[in-house]
């Protein structure tokens, strides 16, 4: 993970850089390609990074779901009113 931020600082710095140059003044072939590939790279990273927060949520949830905490007591009494007031 730390290679995958270490990797994401400094695309985004080489990326806003351009975009800051394209703010400035009209970027050349090169950097207008650099500049959309940086963007594709990035949005790659970033899709990697979101699987990876939700996997880790997912984990967490099975975890803390295998212990009898007062939140998942909370959560089944719940629903066992809500069953009984339905029917």
């Amino acid at each position: 993970m730390a290679l995958l931020n270490k990797e994401k600082v400094k695309l985004s710095k080489e990326y806003n850089e351009l975009e800051l140059a394209s703010e400035q003044r009209a970027l050349d072939e090169a950097e207008w390609a650099r500049f959309k590939w940086l963007e594709e790279d990035l949005d790659k990273l970033w899709r990697i990074e979101e699987i990876k927060i939700r996997q880790r949520s997912m984990d967490r949830d099975i975890l803390e779901g295998d212990r009898n905490t007062a939140y998942f007591h909370a959560v089944a009494n719940y629903r066992s009113r809500k069953k009984g007031l339905i029917t």
